[in-house]
């Protein structure tokens, strides 16, 4: 953070895990597709109880993704999205196809609250049973609810 200070960068809402270290991630994308290489870092240590959600009241947007690489918190998202609603927040998500196979979420109780949903390619094919990618650039809440396989 001593960085970011010099550079007279606000780092007052930022905690640090020395035992954990920093997380980065670095997305690569090609096409119509992308694929991320991520070291966890603290993430994988963040729980619901980490967030104080009375900073975010100053906040416009709430983003999430990889949450199968914060599972203290994934299993929250439901929870998250619904407080995000309720002030007002609007939400995005990625839903990180590899994991929605394995039933981590229940994107059908998730998606009400979920504005932008931005699945790559694959996830829109596991998620609609469609190749039809060229029509569906972004894959809109209601229509995921209406076409979701009830297996995936």
């Amino acid at each position: 953070m001593g960085c970011l200070k010099a550079k007279n960068v606000d780092t007052s809402l930022l905690s640090y895990d020395p035992e954990n270290g920093t997380g980065i991630t670095v997305a690569m994308i090609y096409d119509n597709d992308r694929a991320m290489v991520t070291y966890p870092g603290a993430m994988k240590t963040l729980t619901l109880k980490d967030i104080n959600f009375e900073l975010l009241s100053g906040a416009r947007h709430i983003h999430f993704s990889s949450y199968f690489l914060q599972p203290g918190i994934g299993k929250d998202l439901l929870i998250i999205f619904r407080k995000a609603k309720e002030m007002g927040l609007t939400v995005s998500l990625i839903p990180s196809g590899i994991r929605m196979k394995n039933g981590i979420f229940d994107l059908k109780q998730i998606l009400p609250y979920v504005d932008v949903f931005l699945p790559n390619q694959g996830e829109f094919e596991a998620l609609t049973g469609s190749k039809d990618w060229e029509k569906k650039h972004v894959c809109h809440r209601k229509a995921c609810q209406d076409n979701c396989h009830e297996s995936r």
